[in-house]
């Protein structure tokens, strides 16, 4: 069974939680319930098809949004916070079996997380997007994208990154439905004033391999 399967089989990830701890036993399983092995993890109660089951990996993090697989590492985006330069990215090595490691902390507003096929990390910061070598001490931050937009309701950074090195990064809105700052309802006749902007809010952009670092105006 491959790593990724088994990710898809076993992960779970436990939020609100003091501490980090890995391979949890069912005693100490957060307000996840465990019965039974799952692959060697606890096994975490829910009703999943026949053949699959849900293992606790990792307890402890405090607002998780992003998960990537390098070799045997599992790497972990912890949001931590709505507040900013809460966040932290951690790795659990040994295919989620080893010791959990703190590689980063006071980000601000991590999300999105993607292995390429370097070895190295992209992960969505509020604003921008970085590239992190996590095999280095201490692990930098280098910027791939930036000036996003950080303000509003939706200011987290998603990413994808396609087979020939195409970045796809999400644009988050700064409202729900184009609401004006009193919350009434905007003129149906008139376009969003949201989507004219540079660049335009609730867009995704697509950004080639030889273009990066970009600028996101």
């Amino acid at each position: 069974m491959t790593l990724r399967r088994s990710l898809f089989r076993l992960l779970a990830l436990a939020l609100p939680c003091i501490g980090l701890f890995a391979g949890a036993p069912a005693r100490a399983a957060g307000s996840y319930r465990t019965s039974g092995d799952c692959d060697g993890f606890p096994k975490v109660s829910l009703r999943t098809p026949d053949g699959l089951c849900v293992g606790l990996v990792a307890a402890g993090l405090r607002f998780a949004r992003g998960v990537a697989v390098i070799g045997d590492d599992i790497y972990v985006a912890d949001m931590g916070s709505w507040e900013k330069g809460r966040g932290r990215l951690l790795r659990i090595p040994d295919r989620g079996r080893g010791t959990p490691q703190v590689l980063l902390t006071k980000l601000d507003r991590p999300n999105g997380l993607v292995a390429t096929p370097d070895g190295t990390l992209l992960l969505g910061l509020a604003g921008r997007i970085v590239s992190v070598d996590p095999k280095a001490s201490p692990p930098g931050l280098r910027d791939v994208v930036t000036n996003l937009p950080n303000d509003g309701r939706h200011p987290l950074a998603a990413l994808a990154l396609a087979p020939d090195g195409t970045l796809y990064v999400n644009v988050g809105t700064a409202t729900d439905h184009c609401e004006h700052a009193d919350d009434s309802a905007p003129d149906p006749a008139k376009p969003c004033q949201e989507t004219e902007g540079t660049p335009p809010r609730g867009s995704v952009l697509r950004i080639a391999a030889g273009a990066l670092p970009a600028d996101a105006r």
